[in-house]
């Protein structure tokens, strides 16, 4: 029974470790390989979708300055929040382990971000912003996600570029929240790396049953308007620049967070995918009216000097 003990990439803000994942019986996942084809590719993606929680088991999380028990919930899905006292801005390390019994222990190394210095956080969807998943075509993006892989799967045209210039060169910090499953996590980082996006910590949507497979990405999007939320409230001091599409209704939701939050959010930018929408007219004529800094795209190319 291949036990796999998933850790999410988690943050930290100036007081608070917030940590995440999830753990799993009967994992069958393979690693991906650039040789994988068809075949490969439809079995992963069946096997994402055929995870097995273990739930009500006690994980550890250990780090430098110590170690904290959590349960895991009903999906196998674990949370923890630890306070800290001071560490250094960047990427580090931690450890969940669950001990089976007395002479078998299953473990995962994570890792969590702290950005303290970092002034302005981008919030960025997925699917079609970074990734294109023709999310208005059921049938189409199955097929997709049955049939290709990281490697195979196709970004929107030089938008990795826009992003590693901002992180790079205005050392923006990255959060990609999407209505994606925790089932895609490993497609999801492996995608990212292959086509050069900047590192950054993902919030995902409940894990969904293979039953569930033609619904994925689908369903009630205010999981991208919670994290959302959250994200303000436990960055209070930071700035935002709201990243999606006009498919999957991020103009409805970046609109709510901006009459939330009128002071904290920078700029909201919006791909095209599809013809103009109301939500989006409504969006962009409020972003017109109290001087925000909107931008409704067709190519990457266009946000080069919007921030």
């Amino acid at each position: 029974m291949p036990i796999k003990i998933e850790c999410y990439r988690g943050f930290a803000n100036s007081n608070e470790i917030f940590l995440k994942g999830h753990a799993f019986k009967n994992y069958h996942i393979a690693p991906l390989k650039s040789s994988h084809g068809i075949l490969n590719n439809f079995r992963n993606t069946l096997n994402r979708f055929s995870l097995k929680p273990l739930p009500g088991i006690e994980i550890k999380i250990s780090m430098k300055s110590g170690s904290k028990t959590f349960i895991t919930n009903n999906n196998g899905y674990f949370e923890a929040c630890i306070p800290y006292e001071k560490l250094s801005d960047g990427w580090h390390t931690y450890k969940a382990e669950w001990q089976e019994n007395e002479t078998t222990t299953h473990a995962g190394i994570g890792e969590f971000l702290v950005l303290n210095k970092c002034e302005s956080i981008i919030i960025s969807d997925i699917d079609d912003t970074i990734l294109k998943s023709y999310s208005t075509k059921i049938l189409r993006k199955v097929f997709l996600q049955l049939t290709k892989n990281a490697f195979s799967r196709k970004p929107v045209k030089n938008i990795s570029k826009i992003y590693k210039k901002w992180e790079v060169e205005q050392s923006k910090a990255f959060f990609y929240v999407s209505s994606s499953e925790w089932n895609l996590y490993d497609f999801l980082l492996d995608f990212s790396s292959i086509n050069n996006f900047p590192k950054g910590v993902y919030l995902l949507k409940t894990l969904k049953k293979l039953s569930d497979l033609l619904r994925s990405g689908y369903g009630s999007h205010m999981h991208k308007y919670d994290k959302i939320e959250f994200l303000i409230e436990k960055f209070p001091k930071k700035r935002f620049v709201l990243i999606g599409d006009n498919t999957q209704h991020d103009p409805l939701i970046f609109f709510q967070a901006l009459i939330n939050h009128p002071k904290k959010i920078d700029a909201v930018f919006i791909h095209q995918a599809i013809k103009k929408q109301k939500a989006t007219i409504h969006l962009q004529k409020y972003c017109k009216e109290n001087q925000i800094n909107f931008l409704l795209f067709n190519k990457s190319e266009e946000l080069h000097e919007r921030l």
